[in-house]
C-alpha cells in the first residue's frame, strides 16, 4: 500500500487533489453519483472541459434541410 500511495502522490504532483470528485449534475442516487464521478474521470483522461455539448449551427441547419427534403419526398411518394 505504501508504494501505491507514493505513486499516487507522484502522479498528482503539480495537479492538486480535487475533492469532492464528480461533475455537478445534481446527482442524488448512488447510480447518479457514480455516473457523475465516471464522467469527470473520463473527461479528465480525454481532456474534456465538462461544459455543455453543442453543435455548430451550420450542422443543425444542414440536418434540418435533409429532414425537410426527406419529408417532402415521402409526401410526394404517398400522393401517387
Amino acid at each position: 500500500m505504501k508504494s501505491y500511495s507514493h505513486k499516487a502522490l507522484r502522479w498528482n504532483k503539480g495537479q492538486g487533489v480535487r475533492s469532492p470528485i464528480g461533475l455537478d449534475i445534481s446527482a442524488r442516487t448512488p447510480e447518479e453519483i457514480a455516473l457523475s464521478i465516471m464522467a469527470e474521470i473520463i473527461g479528465f483522461r480525454l481532456g474534456g472541459d465538462g461544459g455543455q455539448l453543442s453543435l455548430d449551427q451550420k450542422l443543425i441547419d444542414k440536418a434540418a434541410a435533409k429532414a425537410s427534403e426527406r419529408q417532402a419526398g415521402a409526401e410526394v411518394a404517398g400522393a401517387d
